[in-house]
Formats: C-alpha cells, structure tokens, sequence
C-alpha cells in the first residue's frame, strides 16, 4: 500500500486492512492487532499522499481509515499516540486527501468521544485550523467534526450553522503554522487566529503583543565583531583643514565719566585693619595658594573596577561575535506575522480592537 506505484493487488491488500479492523474492538478483539492501530493508519494515510488512492472503491482508504479507530462502549477509548497520525503532516496537515479523511475521521471519534476532541488542545487546533481552509472539501469536513465534537448531528448543515469558539489557549498551537511551508496551511492559520480573536475579544492584547514579540525575535542577532577604524580622508590630497570660528569682541561704550577702580581686600585682613587701625598686611603668592588647599573640600578617591579590569585585557581575549545571517525560516516566520496581522481587517471576523491595542499595532507597524 505504500509507495506511489500501483502494484497488481493492492485492493486485496486494503480489503484485509480494513477486515482486520473489527478484531480492533468487540468481540473479536485481539491483543496483537489493537497494538497495530497506529500503523494501520499511518499505512492508510501514505496511500492517501498520491493519485492512486482515488483508484480503489471498495473499500475507498476514507473508509478504511474510519475502521480504523472504531470503538465501543465496552473498550478504553483511544490513546494519544493512537490519534497521533491523524494530526501529523500525513493527517490534518497534509494534502486535501489527507486533511478531508483526518477530518472525516475525527468526525466520527467525536460521534463516540466528544470530550476527547474537546479536551485534547491539539485535536481543537488541528480541527479549528481546517475550519478556514480555501478548500471547501476540507472546510465543510472539518466544520462537520467541529460541531459534532460540540453537540450536533452528523447531518448537521454546516454552511448555515455558526461555529462554537475555541479555547482562549488557541494561540499557542497556532503561532508555528503561521510560517508553514505549505502556503494554504498558513493562510489558513491566519484566518482562524483572527476569527478566534473576535470570538475572544479579551485575548486580542496579549496575543498581538506575542504576535509582534515572535516578528522582532524572528530578525537575527547582530554581532560585535565590527572594528573601529580611524577616519580617512576619501582623496589622497592633502585637505586643507576647516577655516576657524571669528571671535566676535563686544563693543563698549564710551561715556566719557572717569572709570572705578575697586581694589578687592580679604574681608578678615580688612577686619583687623578696623579694628587695630594699622594698614592690612599684604599675602604672598606662596600664602595664597597654600589657603587655596587648606580651604578646597578634598575629593575622594574613587575607583572604578571595569576601566582597572580592562588595563590587562588584550586584544584576544575579547569575545567577538558575528552578526547571524538571515535564513529562509526567519523570513517565513515575519511573513506568518505580518499575514496574521493584516488578516485582522477581515470583516468577516469582526475583530473589535479597543485603543491601547491599536495603539500597540500602529507602534509596531511604523
């Protein structure tokens, strides 16, 4: 069943498949087939990854996948790791075959288990994420199983019939399909973000200050190993060096009243000049400056750790590190933002922005 040749039996091979399904649960159960879910299905969804699986009819790999994960009352249920294929890249996040036959499948599960759909927030996500593919085969399957894992019939219309919101933790599995190589994947992220956001108008402010977070940490890290360099003149010649500032002097007026001369007098020299009567002794140049010192507060000495650290650093031992190059993931990843950003204008949505949060949008756009 595997491989995209069509080898002569393959029918057969995936009518005994699908018969060893029923010894999965029931009666017949047996203990060494119900240890081989897990690779029925993952056998099931690579025949569904090429053309051939629409050759066979009876039965159709739609059906044999079903049969895969029928349960009753009497079992367990089904495990995690059980599921597991139905939301890898072979299952929910595949081709169209692959996603309309997960889809199909969970629909059925959640027939059965309805909390196990609902409880588990990688089945919601992969289920939500479907709701809003372009493609109507996956859309219409994936809302199928929505609304039945929340309490509608298998018939339900699923044109007309609103969906139920998802969990307020729907961004965490939502942000790395943002920048999924396959574009409908990723449009199709960015349409059920938005619309979880309008279905959970408290959520909008965290949620797009990570979205802006995860764009700025997705740019790569500059380094340090950019060495300075001393200014060179661009031209060999000699450059003639730049014409100094004029010192404008101010004028002074000339009133024609002889000029003051005031004499400046140590106000304790002057002091005792009162009161002795005697002339006030003249200082010398020593006197004066030895004042100066006794008189000036003393500053104390500091010492700074970094610039005594830095005298014994040599050129080597100084970590240098390089500017990290852009890659093919970092730009998907600001691309994923940026569409999940601009899907917010969707009307459909009805995404309600109060002002603190457009204020931090328009901070981040400009």
């Amino acid at each position: 069943l595997t491989g995209p040749r069509n080898v002569p039996g393959c029918d057969a091979a995936l009518a005994v498949l699908e018969r060893h399904s029923a010894m999965l649960v029931g009666d017949e159960v047996d203990a060494a087939v119900k240890q081989l879910r897990k690779d029925m299905a993952s056998t099931v969804l690579e025949l569904l990854c090429h053309d051939r699986s629409q050759t066979f009819m009876n039965p159709s790999p739609y059906e044999a996948l079903t049969s895969c994960y029928v349960t009753d009352d009497a079992s367990p249920g089904l495990a995690a790791p059980e599921i597991a294929p139905l939301l890898g890249e072979r299952g929910a996040l595949g081709g169209e075959n692959n996603r309309v036959a997960a889809m199909e499948t969970l629909t059925a599960i959640a027939l059965k288990q309805p909390k196990l759909v609902r409880g588990n927030p990688l089945i919601e996500n992969r289920i939500w994420l479907n709701c809003y593919d372009k493609a109507d085969r996956i859309k219409n399957a994936a809302r199928r199983a929505w609304l039945v894992a929340h309490g509608h019939s298998a018939d339900v219309d699923v044109g007309s019939t609103p969906l139920d919101p998802p969990t307020k933790m729907y961004a965490v599995p939502l942000l790395p399909l943002l920048s999924n190589e396959d574009s409908a994947i990723a449009s199709a992220a960015a349409a059920s973000f938005t619309h979880a956001v309008g279905m959970h108008p408290g959520t909008a402010e965290k949620n797009i200050v990570k979205l802006c977070n995860t764009y700025i940490g997705s740019f790569p890290a500059p380094g340090n190993d950019v060495e300075e360099k001393a200014s060179k003149p661009s031209s060999v010649f000699p450059v003639a060096p730049p014409p100094a500032a004029k010192v404008t002097k101010k004028k002074v007026i000339d009133t024609g009243l002889p000029k003051k001369k005031t004499k400046k007098v140590s106000s304790v020299s002057a002091s005792m000049s009162k009161i002795t009567g005697a002339p006030a002794p003249k200082k010398s140049a020593a006197t004066k400056k030895l004042l100066a010192k006794v008189a000036a507060p003393k500053k104390e000495r500091s010492l700074d750790q970094d610039s005594l650290m830095d005298q014994f650093k040599s050129p080597s031992s100084t970590k240098k590190e390089t500017a990290e190059a852009d890659s093919g993931s970092k730009v998907a990843t600001r691309m994923g933002i940026l569409r999940a950003i601009s899907s917010l204008t969707d009307p459909s949505a009805n995404v309600k922005l109060d002002l603190p949060v457009l204020k931090i949008l328009l901070s981040f756009l400009m």
